[in-house]
């Protein structure tokens, strides 16, 4: 079963996604997607990693700050865009929010 949720973000400071090499800590907003699905492989920039970190911080325009953690044992990726918003797509799975 395939699963697609998306939300508005409040700001472009998104922080997180971890084990992906990024050139920077804050997310590029600018329609890129990351897939998320563990792998034994060297890391390199852009490709998936030992483990999956389906969590992301974001900082307000007002200095308040939120995250979410997404648990899920399925692969899936996550699409950033510019309005701010972000997408995730799931193979599947029960998707636990926190």
């Amino acid at each position: 079963m395939f699963i697609r949720i998306s939300t508005r973000l409040p700001s472009t400071y998104i922080y997180g996604f971890g084990e992906t090499e990024h050139t920077t800590f804050k997310i590029d907003m600018n329609w890129q997607t990351w897939g998320m699905f563990s792998r034994d492989e060297p890391p390199g920039y852009k490709k998936n990693s030992y483990g999956v970190h389906p969590y992301y911080m974001g900082l307000e325009e007002d200095g308040n700050a939120h995250g979410v953690l997404l648990m899920n044992s399925n692969a899936m990726d996550v699409t950033f865009q510019p309005m701010p918003a972000l997408t995730y797509r799931t193979t599947g799975g029960i998707l636990d929010f926190y």
